[in-house]
């Protein structure tokens, strides 16, 4: 088959190099025929087809890591686009669904233990409060103001953007698709809440794109990214950073 035909790189390994002239050996050596077949012949006709040929298994092995090399590169930029997204909700789907289940069995156990009306109808409500509490983003009812951020779980959820980052992509434009989209899934998440607000709608983003800056800084850091890359993300960390420790007046 001729090499336009391919679309991945093909490396062969070709036994008999150093069979002596005139003698079959094996299988290989038996369909030789009229000086057609050979070892040289066989790497004759796949060099001229842009294959990758080795004398040995240790030549064959680099050609192949190459190959492999190049391939995994054009995979990574084809699922570039789609990356950033796919962090944002990856991390925050897994980090909600492990909180509501915990949360759906302390509500399940209270209502056990008090006998009342069963509360794990709230849970959908609890864990949407908890996920933005875990940002920084406060609440407050008639008889109270919440506003602690439960550092474990801040800590938690940024290990899980990290996490989804470093294993799928830490490109910039992944990040900014990224950082969009988990602004919107916290901003969804703060409608109709059985509570209110202690945070304008603004300073809700500026602190979950902190959140979730950290986590992919980290990533980008632990990968080796250049410093470049580090700089431009940085430059747009800083801003909203100073942002959320300045808050409304």
């Amino acid at each position: 088959m001729g090499a336009e035909h391919m679309t991945k790189p093909v490396v062969a390994y070709i036994a008999g190099f150093t069979a002596p002239e005139g003698k079959q050996m094996g299988h290989a050596g038996a369909i030789v025929s009229g000086g057609k077949g050979t070892a040289q012949d066989k790497k004759n006709r796949a060099g001229s087809r842009r294959y990758s040929v080795g004398r040995t298994p240790g030549q064959t092995a680099g050609p192949h890591a190459q190959g492999a090399r190049r391939t995994l590169a054009g995979m990574r930029k084809r699922i570039r686009p789609g990356s950033g997204p796919i962090i944002a909700i990856g991390s925050m789907a897994l980090y909600a669904i492990a909180l509501g289940c915990f949360l759906a069995l302390m509500l399940l156990v209270i209502s056990m233990e008090e006998g009342g009306e069963n509360l794990s109808s709230s849970t959908l409500d609890m864990t949407r409060i908890v996920v933005l509490l875990s940002q920084g983003i406060g609440f407050e009812t008639d008889s109270l103001s919440l506003s602690i951020m439960p550092l474990l779980l801040t800590v938690l959820l940024i290990g899980l953007v990290w996490s989804f980052s470093r294993k799928i992509c830490t490109d910039i434009r992944a990040y900014v698709s990224g950082v969009v989209v988990w602004i919107f899934i916290n901003v969804m998440g703060t409608q109709s809440l059985p509570v209110g607000l202690l945070d304008w709608p603004a300073l809700v983003c500026v602190k979950s794109t902190v959140v979730f800056s950290l986590g992919f800084a980290g990533a980008a850091l632990s990968k080796g990214r250049s410093l470049g890359s580090c700089v431009n993300l940085s430059v747009i960390m800083c801003p909203t950073a100073c942002a959320a420790r300045s808050g409304p007046a």
